[in-house]
């Protein structure tokens, strides 16, 4: 055999090795790669699993006498959509009071192992896997999402007049007065939160979006309108709840009369909750929704100081006096209620849960 032939076998050897080896090690990385990616998916998993955990025993909260329900809502509902082996072992809840209220928080963490093949070929046992989530009820601190119109500290019909500061008086309908007049009983008048002279138009356009330019806080001052404003009011409202059967609020009026009922929006959750009701998930963005500052006075030309926030269910409007055409000399009364709820979707700066303050359940971790 020639030199060359014999050259060219060993190569040819080599060449082969060198294929075998590659092939093991692509084999092996192909094998890693799986596992890693079993291992995300699992990981995403159990997060998924966690989150909603917690956000399910968060709506048992707050409270300390609920903490054993608010464990088990969690418990509960990984066994139901992602069942682990071992629950007492692979599930762990725990309810605090990091929030800054008792008994406002939740964390939940959830195990398991992780289905690997290349790592098990090689002797390598399954790894655990775990994720954590912690969800909390919150009070809302500041907002842009305002009605023009204040709640007045002695206001008997709406708020409990004896705590400072006053809070909403759940259930009561209440009349916001703008105008004043004809021996009605309300508060008088309208707030010009942003202040920058847009007067009438800009008092019409804050009823119909329910917004302000700027967020307010508790002890933030705002100025009042003079007048009866009766045109502006009318407008405001009118557009403002043409809105109930537009786009998707056309799903929260279940019967279809054209109007948001109470029952419509609000889930009661019965007598012994706190807070009692909550915003259904159709409805969140109801033109009956909206957030009311409680205020020292409504007195122009002085500022009003806000003292809280209530949660109005607007139930509507009459024209009182003038004629009954609130041209001249009338004006609308403003007619509202007192809720107590979780409102999901609504914006803001959010902190520490205080009763009666609109509130929001949220994942924080």
């Amino acid at each position: 055999m020639s030199r060359f032939a014999k050259l060219h076998r060993g190569e040819r050897g080599q060449v082969l090795v060198l294929t075998a080896i590659t092939f093991v090690a692509l084999l092996g990385m192909t094998g890693l790669a799986t596992d890693v990616g079993m291992l995300m998916k699992t990981r995403r998993d159990l997060q998924n699993a966690a989150d909603a955990a917690a956000f399910a025993a968060v709506q048992e909260l707050p409270g300390c006498h609920n903490r054993t329900a608010a464990e088990g809502a969690a418990v509960q509902w990984v066994e139901k959509n992602h069942p682990v082996a071992e629950p007492a072992k692979q599930i762990s809840v725990t309810v605090d009071n990091s929030g800054g209220y008792p008994c406002d928080t939740v964390r939940v963490t959830v195990r398991d192992t992780s289905n690997v093949f290349f790592l098990r070929a090689l002797g390598v046992a399954s790894p655990e896997v775990d994720a954590t989530a912690a969800a909390r009820i919150t009070s809302l601190q500041g907002t842009n999402r305002l009605m023009p119109w204040g709640l007045t500290r002695d206001n008997s019909d709406c708020l409990n007049t004896g705590t400072n500061p006053p809070t909403p008086k759940f259930g009561s309908s209440c009349t916001v007065k703008v105008g004043a007049g004809d021996g009605s009983s309300g508060d008088y008048g309208a707030l010009d939160f942003d202040g920058n002279g847009g007067g009438s138009s800009e008092y019409r356009e804050n009823i119909i979006d329910g917004t302000t330019e700027r967020t307010y806080r508790v002890g933030d001052r705002t100025d009042t309108l003079t007048g009866n404003r009766t045109g502006p009011t009318d407008e405001g409202i009118d557009t403002r709840l043409d809105g109930e059967t537009e786009g998707d609020n056309a799903a929260c009026d279940k019967d279809g009369d054209g109007d948001h009922e109470f029952w419509e929006i609000f889930t009661d959750l019965g007598a012994g909750r706190q807070p009692r009701y909550i915003v259904n998930e159709a409805c969140q963005d109801s033109p009956r929704l909206g957030v009311v500052p409680i205020v020292d006075q409504i007195n122009s030309p002085q500022q009003s100081t806000i003292l809280g926030w209530a949660l109005m269910y607007l139930e509507g409007y009459k024209c009182v006096g003038g004629g009954g055409n609130c041209i001249g000399k009338g004006h609308w009364e403003v007619r509202m209620t007192m809720v107590d709820a979780i409102w999901s979707d609504l914006d803001g700066i959010f902190g520490t849960f205080k009763p009666g303050t609109p509130s929001r359940r949220e994942l924080i971790q």
